[in-house]
């Protein structure tokens, strides 16, 4: 079942229909699907573009599509204009009911596109799963995209969770560039998770991702460029007071800028070789793998959760023949659930060499007491002492 609006529908230019009528995205996947043998039927009863409601495709039937459905008995979807989240929501149980779809195709165009978008598409979701329990999602049908505007969770908004989780290394189809440049914002208490993000831009293009907002932001799998190598310049900025962990596999090719708030890089980050830059503030941790050159600007900070013995901490790696370059005073912050132990811990370690001076301020839980320094081409913290947490 294709569900949606005019872009489901098909409309174009109406009511004036300069360019002919041909099912939008519907004609070109009926061929494919043809081509592929699959045995399919498309079902609803939208009366769209054909009722009149905005003009005639078809100019008195003077004109007609070129991969006409009707031919075949194809030409039935649940696309209305106009139609926002909400108002598909209000009709999906009938619809259902009425078609009995094994798939449904949902795409949701402009109209749908608002502060509380996200919370409507979920509530729309679980609506259909409740309604056919013999419905699933699947990460390689699950589509998202995310255009001009991004994406934004208001205070008081509810934990939000976007694409099912990945458990391969193909494509998640959460699909962001729609535009050159938009943002994530996540201004409630609560997470906002992506299980893993698609960059689809067209070819030789530059965007600017921004996370930002008080509330944290988690990647689960990543933020993956085009696995054709077509954009080469995906830029990360993270600007809020809240949290942003990249996790998983991170392949965009940009630079990525802290400029306020914390990332935490636990994943993969190997393939992503612009340079990191932490700004004043700022704050830097993880226990990943980076890419590219690191910097630590003045009054920039490091932070690292120290919770394991010493020897068997998870340091935070920087790539082969990468740096990282302590600009001015920084800040090291150190954290603790338990488990530490007096000792060495290497926090980093960059290959390339550790230029700069060690951060001039130490942060630890009270009652501990120890020493950061550079030891070769490790940023190392040397424990003294510990206090039970």
């Amino acid at each position: 079942m294709p569900l949606g609006d005019s872009i489901t529908a098909g409309y174009m230019d109406n009511p004036v229909w300069d360019h002919p009528f041909e099912f939008g995205y519907r004609s070109g996947l009926h061929k494919r699907m043809n081509a592929a043998g699959q045995d399919f039927v498309f079902v609803g009863e939208s009366p769209e573009p054909f009722c009149g409601k905005h003009g005639d495709p078809t100019h008195g039937g003077s004109v007609l599509p070129a991969y006409d459905l009707r031919t075949w008995g194809q030409a039935h979807h649940r696309g209305y204009s106009g139609r926002k989240i909400r108002d598909i929501h209000q009709h999906i149980r009938a619809w259902i009911s009425e078609d009995r779809p094994d798939l449904i195709l949902l795409m949701i165009g402009i109209n749908g596109i608002g502060v509380n978008s996200i919370e409507q598409l979920d509530e729309l979701l679980g609506t259909i799963f409740e309604s056919d329990r013999s419905f699933k999602s699947s990460s390689d049908a699950t589509v998202v995209q995310i255009g001009k505007g991004g994406i934004t969770l208001e205070p008081g908004a509810g934990a939000v969770t976007i694409g099912a989780p990945v458990t391969s290394d193909e494509e998640q189809r959460v699909v962001v560039g729609a535009f050159a440049d938009f943002s994530i914002t996540n201004n409630s208490n609560n997470d906002l998770t992506f299980n893993r993000v698609f960059d689809g831009r067209s070819e030789n293009t530059t965007h600017t991702v921004t996370v930002t907002g008080s509330g944290n932001v988690t990647f689960v799998e990543g933020i993956r460029a085009n696995s054709k190598g077509r954009d080469l310049a995906m830029t990360i900025n993270t600007t809020g007071t809240g949290v942003v962990r990249f996790n998983g596999k991170n392949t965009y090719k940009g630079p990525t800028s802290v400029v306020a708030g914390k990332l935490f890089l636990n994943g993969d980050a190997r393939a992503a070789e612009g340079a990191l830059n932490v700004s004043s503030q700022a704050t830097l941790g993880g226990s990943g793998m980076i890419g590219g050159d690191v910097t630590i600007a003045d009054n920039g900070q490091l932070e690292f959760d120290i919770s394991k013995p010493a020897g068997k901490h998870n340091l935070l790696n920087i790539a082969s023949s990468r740096t990282l370059n302590f600009s001015g005073a920084s800040v090291l912050t150190i954290t603790s659930s338990g488990g530490a132990t007096v000792g060495k811990y290497k926090l980093i370690n960059a290959p390339g060499g550790i230029l700069g001076a060690a951060p001039a301020s130490l942060k630890l839980p009270a009652g501990w007491d120890g020493k950061v320094s550079i030891v070769g081409n490790n940023l190392v913290l040397d424990l003294k002492s510990i206090a039970a947490p």
